[in-house]
């Protein structure tokens, strides 16, 4: 007959049995049926069912008095039992977050409404602060800043000739004031006397006495000299003429002045609106703000209106990096203990990126979806494009005594387990604290390596497996095809005269440099139109040197008029004569040759006819549609087949962000792989054989996504799931099996990797 025997202990971890009685059980109906009767009538400790709630703090259990005798209670029959150590393990209320590394990153967007016009630079090109980066159409603003200018520049020369004419014809009148100045200023210097010295008075006699017989009035007072009025009448005569000519002369500068004053207004208000149009004219081409590379472009094409504020290009500093993951709130981001990045192996501290309540605001009214953003330090041994994952840690402990879930039984407030004593099995209250649904911290009542008693106990396989830090990857293997996002049109330049087609000097894929012959073609030549148009220059000419020896020294304006139409006829007999000379066409861009046109010998091209294209063999890109487990950053391998049919395979690199790397314009369901010119043209080759549905798909692009290295990897066939919480059974040097938790940075159909909870050395137990 077994029994339940309370143990007596000291302190705050004294262990104490169920208050009251003891009895003994005679057999097993008996015990059934006491059972029954105190399940209903007493809150009794042999039956109670097991609990698994979450975590429980510590419950201030008060020490009870012991009531008279012990009783023995029924030990349970209906269940198979087994025991458990008490052991040190890790709790976890964790979450773990998808991530990766990605680059800091700037999109641009127009501030108005645009029509697009064309990528200066595609994903994978490096640029410069202030790189023009896309241009929207400028040909309407580039039409009136011309106008505006054309209108400035008469402005500028209606003045100047006004200015000129006024002045000009000031210059004899002002020489001519300045002459009658100088004239009145000899004149003032060499004024006469005005008046003749006064005869004595004498006595007055009869007018019949004077001589002659008149009365000669003289009185004695003086009178003007002769001298004097002849210098008063000539001074007078050339003050008015001064007076005159300075009035007028003054009225003339006046004028101009006033003249002056409103074409300054009109201009300064005419440069101020082109100074404004050209403003304008900058919203309508997107600049780097700084220097990286371009990771991303919007699907639209040239012609496409765009709205303002849509994002159409980003620019990535890869020097900067920062992970980022779906949405995790702030009020879980505030409350957590904990917050980390895992890749490769290696634990980092990150930095979190919160929006601004006017980002957040910006987000929401795009429809934007929200992204966590964490910064890693400068020195973090990292690359863009590794896999990460991100560990919120809402509570967690380590290294704290813990029971099955299923051990731990309640009567009233208190909890207890069933210990594994040297005569029996005793009942030992404990205090509790955490709980993973699974196992239970305790924080009172029992020591590690105490057997507790639970129902259905795990046993552990016998054969072992020692943990080792390796890689973890996804192996992805897809399909892509071409794409060239930036094509030149070869076209015939002539212009004047007939231009035949003879022979092309390339093939199809062949790559190209600038300037190389595309074709060979000879021109037939319109000789009695040229002869007419050098005649006509030649009488042009003769004319303008008649005129140049009648006129002596010509007006710069009039000899401008007349040497324009020589210039222009000079440079369209330029023209012709080149073209007639024409023996090739040559490629306006080094690249790929991607079409020729079906010419033949002879035959007639037109004016700008298309000969054919080359694409820029420095973004030529595969393309792997549908695919989340690239990331911007990631190497991969791209098998083709050359002109020979031999496989053959090349390194590439995805330059493209997309994900939570970018906003939802710039995002892609696809990879774009950038490869290197050298290998471009076979690749192209290789493309285009076969019918059009034959070439799709034609490239293999494989690689290790979302690797992860040194980490360890458990078996999932080790792994035991108790209330969803993974748990597997580690070993120890003394042979003691412990059933120990962990965080999974992930998992696939074989394997968990491990974020913490087990270390490299420890041995699993395998069936």
């Amino acid at each position: 007959m077994k029994e339940y025997r309370k143990r007596k202990v000291s302190g705050t971890g004294r262990r104490r049995g169920l208050q009251g009685m003891r009895r003994y059980i005679w057999d097993r109906g008996t015990a059934l049926f006491l059972c029954s009767v105190l399940l209903l009538s007493l809150s009794g400790c042999g039956a109670l069912p097991a609990f698994s709630g979450k975590a429980e703090g510590k419950d201030g259990i008060r020490p009870r008095e012991n009531s008279g005798d012990e009783i023995e209670l029924v030990e349970p029959l209906t269940l198979p039992e087994g025991w458990e150590s008490v052991e040190y393990r890790n709790f976890y209320d964790a979450e773990v977050y998808d991530a990766a590394v990605y680059p800091y990153t700037e999109e641009y967007s127009f501030s108005i409404d645009v029509t697009l016009d064309h990528f200066n630079y595609f994903p994978g090109e490096s640029v410069k602060k202030g790189d023009a980066l896309v241009y929207a159409d400028l040909e309407g603003i580039d039409e009136a800043i011309e106008t505006m200018e054309e209108q400035l520049l008469s402005m500028e020369e209606d003045y100047l000739e006004y200015k000129s004419e006024v002045e000009e014809s000031l210059e004899e009148p002002e020489d001519e004031v300045e002459r009658l100045e100088d004239i009145l200023n000899a004149y003032q210097e060499a004024e006469p006397a005005m008046y003749e010295a006064a005869a004595p008075a004498e006595v007055p006699v009869s007018p019949g006495d004077a001589p002659g017989g008149e009365d000669t009035g003289n009185t004695g007072e003086r009178t003007v000299t002769e001298a004097y009025k002849k210098w008063k009448d000539e001074y007078t005569d050339f003050e008015g003429q001064y007076r005159i000519l300075a009035h007028q002369n003054n009225v003339a500068r006046l004028e101009l002045s006033n003249r002056t004053a409103l074409y300054e207004l009109d201009h300064a208000y005419q440069a101020k609106k082109l100074e404004e149009l050209k403003a304008q004219r900058r919203n309508y081409i997107l600049t780097s703000s700084m220097a990286g590379e371009v990771s991303a472009v919007t699907l639209k094409e040239a012609g496409s209106r765009i709205p303002k504020a849509e994002a159409v290009v980003a620019v990535s500093d890869n020097s900067r990096k920062l992970v980022k993951c779906d949405y995790i709130s702030s009020s879980v981001i505030r409350n957590a203990e904990e917050i980390y990045v895992v890749v490769n192996g290696a634990r980092y501290e990150a930095e979190y990126q919160p929006y601004t309540s006017a980002e957040y605001s910006a987000l929401s009214s795009r429809g934007e979806t929200a992204v966590s953003t964490f910064k890693l330090a400068e020195d973090a041994d990292v690359s863009i494009g590794d896999y990460a994952v991100v560990v919120v840690l809402k509570k967690g402990k380590k290294g704290v005594l813990s029971v099955p879930n299923e051990a731990i039984h309640r009567e009233g407030s208190e909890k207890y387990v069933y210990l594994r004593g040297n005569d029996g099995k005793e009942m030992v209250c404990v205090e509790t604290g955490m709980s993973d649904g699974a196992y239970t911290e305790i924080t009172s009542g029992l020591t590690e390596g105490d057997q507790v008693l639970v129902s259905n106990p795990t046993t552990a396989g016998t054969g072992r497996l020692t943990l080792e830090k390796t890689t973890y990857s996804s192996h992805y293997n897809g399909n892509g095809s071409f794409y060239y996002p930036e094509i030149y049109q070869i076209e015939n330049p002539v212009a004047y005269g007939t231009a035949h087609f003879v022979d092309y000097e390339v093939e199809l894929y062949q790559y190209v440099k600038k300037g190389d012959t595309i074709a060979t073609i000879y021109v037939e030549g319109d000789q009695i139109a040229l002869t007419r148009y050098q005649l006509q220059l030649t009488r042009l000419k003769e004319r303008l040197a008649e005129w140049l020896e009648e006129n002596g020294e010509a007006d710069p304006k009039d000899l401008e008029d007349r040497q324009e139409p020589i210039r222009e006829l000079e440079e369209l007999i330029s023209e012709i004569n080149r073209d007639y000379a024409a023996v090739k066409i040559t490629a306006p861009q080094s690249g790929i040759v991607t079409q020729l046109a079906d010419h033949k010998e002879k035959d007639e091209l037109r004016k700008e006819e298309v000969l054919g294209q080359i694409a820029d063999a420095n973004n030529c890109y595969v393309v792997v549609e549908g695919s989340d487990m690239l990331y911007y950053g990631n190497q991969v391998t791209v098998y083709y087949q050359d002109r020979e049919g031999q496989e053959k395979e090349v390194e590439g690199k995805v330059v493209n962000l997309s994900g939570d790397g970018v906003g939802n314009a710039l995002r892609t369901s696809y990879a774009l792989i950038q490869i290197p010119p050298d290998v471009a043209g076979e690749m192209t080759a290789s493309a285009m054989q076969g019918d059009f549905w034959n070439r799709q798909g034609l490239f293999r692009v494989v690689t290790e996504a979302r690797k992860m290295e040194n980490v360890i990897l458990v078996p999932r066939k080790a792994v035991k799931t108790i209330q969803l919480v993974p748990y597997v059974q580690t070993a120890g040097p003394d042979g003691r099996i412990v059933a120990r938790t962990f965080l999974a940075g992930g998992s696939d159909r074989d394997y968990y990797w491990i974020v913490d909870g087990l270390s490299e050395g420890e041995e699993l137990c395998l069936e």
